[in-house]
């Protein structure tokens, strides 16, 4: 933390000013936006996009996913990125589904919105 922010937490600032003005900014802006995007690593190469989509319900109202591909050979690259109608529900998605066993591999799940990882 820098040295401006440190001074406010010795005064007792509430924890939203602790955050700087362009960092709250960013965060309520991706919160207001009312989407919110999650990674997801460690896919299996013979996952389909419904696979992944009947996971990801479980935690809220997916609007996309994409599964990424490699340009050449159009090969899955084991990774996507799913959107969620609510921010809350990629928090909840985050926090229940990581490790969940998808075609004998476990997913790998994080935030893919830096505003919003420090809500975890």
């Amino acid at each position: 933390l820098g040295p401006r922010i440190r001074a406010r937490a010795r005064r007792g600032a509430p924890p939203a000013a602790l955050v700087p003005a362009r960092g709250r900014a960013r965060l309520f802006a991706a919160m207001s936006h009312g989407r919110s995007t999650v990674f997801v690593g460690n896919i299996p190469y013979d996952a389909t996009e419904e696979d992944l989509k009947a996971i990801f319900s479980r935690a809220g109202v997916v609007d996309s996913l994409r599964l990424v591909y490699d340009k050449d050979s159009r090969q899955p690259k084991g990774y996507a990125f799913c959107d969620f109608a609510e921010p809350e529900a990629a928090m909840t998605a985050v926090k229940t589904l990581s490790d969940v066993e998808c075609n004998g591999r476990r997913l790998r799940l994080d935030l893919a919105d830096n505003a919003l990882r420090g809500s975890l």
